[in-house]
């Protein structure tokens, strides 16, 4: 079956779209990458080969569940030079016990990403993450160093494993900490002219692309709101539609033939690089604007 492999993508409706037998067999179609159990043949020999798989499995023993994956974009031409088995990919996973309550009108459910590749262009990385369910949506959290984790690929090989899983359960112990910046944002409206300056700080976040200037050009889209449970102007709400808008790209109503529809003004991100600097970045940008608000 030849699919795109777009970060991300849920791991269970694309089962269910394709009738796969099982979650693993989709995580294996979405991502290879994931399931490669040697590293490029370019690494040196003081490269220290992770299984990302080995790392969900030990995560799927701790109770936690396969939610989103993708990879870096397979071209014709990185497969002909044998570096699609290698490149970089993306998994999150949820815990059921694991909940921040509902939140005005949204059930967000914290989770972990994990990632990586085999050909030296990135270490292991784990990131704490928020899962917004209304649209099956994810947002990466940026608090400090508390929930990133990064382990290049040298030195022992149980001393990285160890290190690896001691990261993972340092974070799981302090998940309810990402509810404490949300709680913030909640009890903050913005005006107008507020929103509208906070979607100028999101535009600079984008590196110099067409995609900018059209975002520049149509900064007050990101106000444009999809459904119903985002119509609140607090700054949590605001926040999860521009972040819906730039990882999904942004989205204007237009009338077709009389029918209300949706036209694309830039496209989805589609990179792991960008998709996890860019959620990280934006997190940080609205926790230093909420910041502003509180204190004037």
């Amino acid at each position: 079956m030849n699919t795109p492999r777009v970060p991300m993508q849920s791991v269970l409706a694309y089962q269910e779209r394709y009738g796969i037998a099982s979650q693993m067999d989709a995580l294996k179609s979405l991502a290879p990458s994931v399931f490669t159990t040697d590293s490029s043949p370019k690494v040196s020999a003081k490269y220290q080969h992770v299984n990302t798989i080995d790392i969900i499995n030990h995560m799927l023993l701790k109770g936690w569940n396969l939610d989103q994956v993708g990879e870096t974009r397979v071209t014709q031409k990185t497969r002909e030079r044998g570096l699609a088995p290698y490149v970089q990919h993306a998994v999150t996973l949820r815990h059921p016990e694991f909940k921040l309550g509902k939140l005005k009108k949204d059930d967000v459910t914290p989770n972990i990403m994990l990632g990586g590749s085999h050909n030296t262009s990135s270490v292991v990385w784990m990131m704490g993450g928020i899962y917004r369910c209304w649209c099956d949506n994810q947002a990466l959290v940026s608090i400090g160093d508390l929930f990133y984790s990064k382990h290049r690929h040298i030195g022992s090989f149980q001393v990285l494993m160890d290190g690896i899983y001691r990261s993972l359960d340092n974070m799981v112990a302090q998940v309810d900490k990402i509810g404490e910046p949300i709680q913030k944002w909640q009890s903050l409206t913005l005006t107008v002219e507020q929103r509208y300056e906070y979607f100028r700080r999101v535009i600079e976040l984008r590196p110099e692309s067409k995609a900018k200037t059209l975002a520049k050009e149509n900064f007050e889209s990101f106000d444009y709101r999809r459904r119903g449970a985002d119509l609140s102007n607090d700054l949590f709400t605001v926040y999860q539609v521009v972040q819906e808008h730039t990882m999904r790209g942004l989205r204007v109503p237009i009338l077709v033939n009389g029918q209300s529809a949706e036209r694309s003004l830039t496209r989805p991100v589609s990179g792991v690089n960008t998709f996890v600097d860019l959620n990280r970045a934006l997190w940080s940008v609205t926790d230093r604007f909420a910041d502003e608000l509180v204190n004037g």
